[in-house]
């Protein structure tokens, strides 16, 4: 930094004087909101890389972070690392401080008064070079690991170097370790270096070895890579998929720059120098270790300031310069979330006009892919914007496997996709299947080249039987396959809602202050001419219409070229089936599934920019969370939840009516009944008259457990009532929030308990013709403290445990706070199969009474017992029970229904009537009741008839 105050005061830092934003509208001024802009540059020292990025902040440094835009000087020019000719010591650094002299005028001579220059010398001595190091193997199978592990230091000063080098073999009895020509003995061994010396380490696994890591003073090569698998102060890694013995195996390597190996944020490695290679066949004697391998010595260069990328995008590219190019953008590519649309609109004009060389090589093509995997973790919609009619990041792969002059392509480290294409020549090879399969983030993708595997994976991976499709035509020329982890690149003009939980991308992550904050970033900035037309989208449906909805699914294609042409399909036959051109496999295991909709697998229409809802995949099965589908057509591949988003009792009028409309008479039907029930605890004459009018005979005693009952189901019509519907909430991007969890757990626990309470009361109206000792125990279970212990505990136990392990059986995710159906033990057998087992036991006992308790005589003193209400009380019981368990089974039939439906309103109705239900059985109770008092009353005053006459003749006589 260079301060000068000559007219003006000015800073020149690294020799600019000006720093505008790259890409931006205009150059930073007080105005803007950001204050700091980044540049960086790759700069080498002896044969070591090193990334260098400058941040400059207006005001504190602590507003600078990965999310800083670049800068771009705009007046002077950046000057970077510049070559020292001096000795070894570092250049004298001299700082003067002077202060301004000072002249005071009188009126008689003048007075100078000057303070003297003062000069500091500091000299500093270069620093030690120490640096140190690890890289591991781990080769895996599902659960079982074989790892080994080789960590080395190195501390070099003025007058010499040190190296030393630890291997740490895990797995003595899978791998067999050389240093050099001698084997590792033990699990550990060790071993120095001397300068001017070379050493390496091979691995050796049956009659494969692995030529693993190579040390020559001061240069490392990791599997035959000089440069590219190793990086200054992070970790990189690298995997592969491998077979042994026809069992499929995963191989990671990490190395680590430093002293701890971390490798759960390392960064994918891809060789930059020097060839990659992984295991190899060889054959092993008694006395040869290992195959030594010398490194070559990176040359040292002079880093050039790295041109901008507009400068990138309108400059020239051809086969001379085209590694460069791809290397300059890598380093804007690479600031993944900080891209905004400008920046990504010229990476992708590069990509586009390195792709659309003919001659480019693999190594090119790696590139290509690398920058474009990059550019993915830019928000998505910095990346649609990004996007034109004439460059689009998906139309750069055509071209460039057509233009790679080597066979082979394969990108399988990707962070955000993979990738595997090969030419193909089907009139001189026998073809097998090919394809590609996702491992995941943490091992990555691998190719496929059998069907079987399609089935006996559960893995996202796309296959094309090239031996059946070779059949129906000879021209094919090139095969690719890529396996988009995200679907930021499938965004066109209508916009689309998501479903189910969000995606694991960063910007989509639901942290709303952080979206907020990269809104209100990007807000100023200007729609350029190179934008995609008509910005912003076309807003998505209501959640309440039948529309295709997108989840956090993988997008999987396939593509055949016959030269420059894209083969999408072959010509059908009348009267002959074709065997499909592809077959797809879609792990949705962690996607709810649809209540109100079905899964379809379609494709991307790239004419229209939406996705196809006609010529859908055949999809085959879907069976815990996998989707098995087969496509007669080539193109790009996802699945969608087609249906509506929101339930039909948020959305349907009607529904809402009759919904609202049955709750509120349930609720004030609930009240009459809980007040009488408050009644009988009211020890008044006039109370006891009234209640024997509401009743129909003379008082009895209240009933705790019958009121609690009645409290219970108040509460779940309160819920239902006032706090089910969350369709208003605001909540447009569908999910469950905390607040609707824990409503649906209320009204779960509520139902249950009452479902419950009315066993328990069933139980106490039938007891009574137990034997006296189940009669005692039963009679002691359904008293009062009892009973509420066991109707309230139970529900309350269920519901807590199955909110903290299934939290999802709560989250239907369609503004209705209900549980899910589709959890069938929870949802459909408790809640169906208790209130049928009361029902039976209820029935059953009622039968024993009516046919033989009373028509056969069997009848003892023991069992028998009189209740005026007992009828009325079993029919009411099996209406409830019928009541309360049929919504449960309705809502199950219900799912994957999208619209309304005369279930939809069965389920409304019953579900809302209970509080209705259980009034009317009251008064048919009561009614019961009154024609027992007038029969009772008619039989006294009968037999007082007779009495009065038997009197009267008595005394007659």
């Amino acid at each position: 930094m260079e301060f000068q105050v000559e007219n003006s005061p000015k800073i020149l830092i690294m020799g600019c004087e000006a720093m505008g934003r790259d890409g931006g509208p205009d150059f930073i001024s007080l105005e803007d909101n950001y204050q700091c802009l980044h540049i960086f540059e790759t700069t080498s020292l002896g044969a070591n890389k090193y990334f260098d990025d400058v941040c400059l902040c207006k005001e504190s440094g602590e507003k600078c972070d990965n999310q800083t835009p670049v800068g771009k000087c705009t007046s002077g020019k950046v000057q970077w690392w510049q070559d020292d000719f001096s000795t070894s010591m570092v250049p004298t650094t001299t700082v003067t401080t002077t202060q301004a002299t000072t002249t005071v005028a009188t009126t008689t001579e003048p007075s100078t008064t000057t303070v003297p220059t003062t000069t500091t010398e500091v000299t500093t001595t270069v620093p030690s070079d120490k640096f140190s190091f690890e890289i591991s193997l781990t080769e895996g199978r599902n659960n079982r690991k074989n790892q080994m592990m080789v960590s080395s230091e190195m501390d070099c000063s003025l007058e010499k170097c040190d190296f030393w080098i630890k291997v740490d073999n895990r797995a003595q009895t899978w791998f067999k370790v050389y240093m050099g020509s001698e084997e590792c003995q033990n699990q550990k061994c060790s071993g120095s270096v001397v300068p001017g010396a070379s050493a390496n380490v091979t691995i050796y696994r049956g009659t494969e070895f692995l030529d693993f890591f190579d040390f020559q003073f001061k240069n490392i090569v990791v599997l035959g890579c000089d440069n590219g698998l190793l990086d200054y102060g992070s970790c990189v890694r690298m995997t592969k998929a491998v077979s042994i013995n026809g069992q499929e195996y995963i191989d990671e390597i990490c190395s680590c720059r430093s002293r701890e190996m971390d490798c759960r944020n390392a960064k994918v490695g891809v060789c930059e120098t020097g060839v990659q290679t992984w295991w190899r066949d060889a054959t092993r004697t008694s006395t040869t270790g290992g195959t030594s391998s010398e490194a070559t010595t990176v040359p040292t260069t002079t880093a050039a300031a790295v041109p901008s990328l507009q400068d990138l995008a309108n400059g020239g590219v051809d086969l001379s310069n085209v590694t460069q190019v791809l290397n300059d953008t890598e380093h804007y590519s690479k600031q993944g979330m900080a891209l905004n649309h400008t920046q990504i609109f010229d990476i992708t004009k590069i990509l586009h006009n390195s792709a659309n060389l003919p001659g480019i090589s693999q190594k090119n093509a790696i590139q290509i892919l690398q920058n474009m995997d990059q550019c993915l973790n830019a928000h998505k919609e910095q990346v649609r914007r990004g996007q034109t009619r004439e460059f689009r990041l998906l139309a750069v792969l055509q071209p460039m496997v057509m233009n790679t002059k080597d066979k082979l392509i394969q990108y399988l480290d990707g962070k955000n996709l993979g990738f595997n294409a090969k030419k193909v020549n089907c009139q001189n090879e026998n073809h097998t299947d090919d394809g590609l399969i996702d491992y995941g983030r943490d091992i990555g993708f691998a190719v496929l080249n059998d069907t079987n595997k399609l089935s006996s994976t559960q893995h996202n991976s796309i296959i094309v039987p090239l031996g059946t499709v070779c059949q129906d035509s000879q021209d094919i020329s090139h095969v690719f396959f890529t396996i988009f982890r995200g679907q930021k690149l499938f965004r066109g003009p209508q916009a689309y809602r998501s479903y189910g939980r969000k995606s694991e991308e960063a910007d989509d992550s639901s942290d709303k202050e952080s979206s907020n904050e990269f809104r209100e970033r990007w807000k100023r900035d200007a729609v350029q001419p190179n934008e995609t037309e008509g910005v912003n989208q076309i807003p998505a449906p209501s959640r309440c219409v039948v529309q295709p909805s997108v989840p956090d699914v993988p997008v999987m294609s396939a593509t055949l070229m016959s030269g420059a042409v894209q083969i999408h399909s072959f010509p059908k036959i009348v009267g002959v089936s074709r065997p499909p051109m592809a077959k797809l496999q879609f792990n949705t295991g962690k996607i709810p599934r649809p209540l109100h909709g079905q899964k379809i697998v379609t494709w991307f229409d790239e004419s229209k920019q939406e996705w196809a809802l006609q010529e859908k995949c055949n999809m085959e099965s879907d069976e815990n969370g996998i989707v098995l589908a087969s496509c007669e057509h080539l193109t790009d591949f996802t699945v969608l939840i087609y249906g509506q988003l929101d339930a039909e009792q948020v959305c349907s009028w009607p529904l809402i009516i009759i919904g609202y409309s049955v709750n509120g008479a349930s609720i004030f039907c609930l009240l009459l009944l809980i007040v009488i029930g408050l009644l009988f605890y009211i020890q008044t004459d006039t109370i006891r008259r009234i209640l024997s009018y509401i009743r129909g005979q003379a008082q009895t005693s209240g009933d705790i457990i019958n009121l609690s009952y009645y409290c219970i189901f108040l509460m779940f019509f309160v819920l239902s009532l006032f706090f089910m519907d969350q369709s208003s909430g605001g909540n447009e991007e569908g999910g469950t929030t905390t607040y609707c969890v824990v409503i649906a757990a209320m009204s779960y626990f509520s139902l249950i308990s009452a479902i419950m309470m009315s066993m328990l009361i069933g139980i106490r109206m039938i007891c009574h013709f137990f034997s006296p000792k189940l009669r005692a125990f039963f009679k002691v279970m359904t008293s009062p403290p009892a009973a509420l212990s066991i109707g309230v505990i139970i529900p309350f136990t269920l519901t807590l445990t199955l909110a903290l392990s299934e939290r999802e059986f709560f989250e239907r995710n369609d503004a209705f706070c209900w549980v899910r159906p589709d959890y069938i033990a929870y949802a459909v057998i408790v809640p169906v199969i208790l209130p049928i087992i009361n029902g039976v036991i209820c029935s059953t006992f009622a039968i024993y009474k009516m046919f033989f308790q009373a028509k056969r005589g069997l009848r003892d003193k023991e069992t028998s017992h009189y209740d005026a209400e007992f009828w009325s009380k079993v029919l009411g019981l099996i209406i409830m029970q019928f009541a309360m368990g049929l919504p449960w089974g309705i809502e199950f039939i219900l799912i994957g229904v999208a619209g309304s439906s005369a279930w939809n309103y069965v389920f409304v109705i019953l579900l809302g009537t209970q509080g209705i239900d259980l009034f009317l059985i009251f008064l048919y109770r009561r009614q019961r009741l009154v024609n027992e008092s007038r029969k009772w009353s008619a039989r006294e005053e009968k037999m007082e008839r007779k009495q009065r006459q038997l009197e009267r003749s008595g005394e007659e006589g």
